[in-house]
């Protein structure tokens, strides 16, 4: 399939996510689904896969600053971005967001005519006992607590189902229960359990891997570390991202205790590692050494 992308596109200019996004749509069209999940690359008005005239359903998940180099500067910039997947006729759903992020969602929909629904106010998702309790418009579903760790999971659970709640699909409650149990979403908040790295970790360690790269990602992290009942917890943000953004996260991220073993790095080149990769962590309390080996801290 990628052959007919590549000769259909004749050596036009095309980046990564476009052409894996049309081989994608071309897989769909060969082989029909029962329901096709589209997630954005990257903002959404001119995403690629904003390209379906008449969806189910649209959600907006929780507006960070993201990507301000393509989408805006400010949170409203970024939301009126974000809220042009929404089309004339179609439900979307949101999560609760910041106040210039919703003012931003509601004009938007209002001048498309879209039918917003809100988290609060249009649909519930509360905590009870060890499962959650969704309220929504047609629906309401008592569910267990999401396999993926972190609270912040609850939320995004509550918006998968907010978008259910509004679609013409029918969903045995027994499935979504199941479904909830068995979630897997590789390089958000995974524990490794087993690899070349795991093996490296001193007796009593742990290694995570999560791939947030906004301010929002790195307060969930934050949140998810101090749930976890380590005493001593060592948290390293290792990000290809600008300077800016690695102090966004890194300021949502508690310092580590100084009793905490230094983190050492493989060294890298200049050009794959700033030297402003090594003074952030520093400001934050976290001591690093640059090594040519892979061995673990000792």
């Amino acid at each position: 399939m990628l052959e007919h992308v590549e000769a259909a596109n004749a050596g036009k200019p095309i980046t990564f996510f476009e052409v894996t996004t049309a081989v994608a749509f071309l897989a769909f069209a060969r082989i029909p689904a029962d329901v096709v999940l589209l997630e954005t690359g990257l903002g959404g008005r001119f995403d690629a896969t904003n390209v379906i005239a008449k969806p189910a359903v649209t959600a907006l998940s929780s507006i960070s600053m993201d990507h301000m180099q393509y989408l805006g500067d400010t949170l409203a910039k970024i939301a009126g971005e974000k809220a042009a997947i929404m089309k004339p006729g179609v439900p979307c759903v949101s999560v609760m967001q910041r106040p210039e992020a919703a003012a931003v969602i509601a004009a938007a929909a209002a001048e498309i005519g879209a039918s917003l629904k809100v988290q609060g106010a249009d649909w519930t998702m509360d905590a009870e006992g060890q499962g959650l309790v969704f309220t929504g418009a047609h629906n309401s579903w008592k569910v267990p607590l999401p396999s993926l760790p972190g609270r912040h999971q609850y939320e995004n659970a509550g918006l998968a189902l907010a978008a259910l709640d509004q679609s013409p699909f029918a969903i045995p409650a027994f499935a979504l229960r199941s479904g909830f149990r068995t979630i897997e979403w590789p390089a958000r908040a995974q524990k490794l359990k087993q690899g070349p790295l795991v093996k490296m970790l001193p007796n009593g360690w742990e290694l995570w891997l999560d791939g947030g790269h906004n301010a929002g990602g790195g307060a969930a992290v934050a949140a998810l570390a101090g749930t976890s009942g380590a005493t001593r917890p060592c948290i390293s943000s290792a990000a290809c991202s600008p300077p800016r953004r690695r102090r966004i996260i890194c300021a949502r991220l508690r310092p580590t205790p100084p009793a905490s073993p230094p983190c050492r790095f493989p060294a890298t080149t200049p050009a794959s590692r700033p030297p402003t990769s090594r003074r952030q962590p520093r400001r934050r309390g976290i001591r690093m050494f640059p090594q040519r080996t892979t061995s673990a801290p000792r």
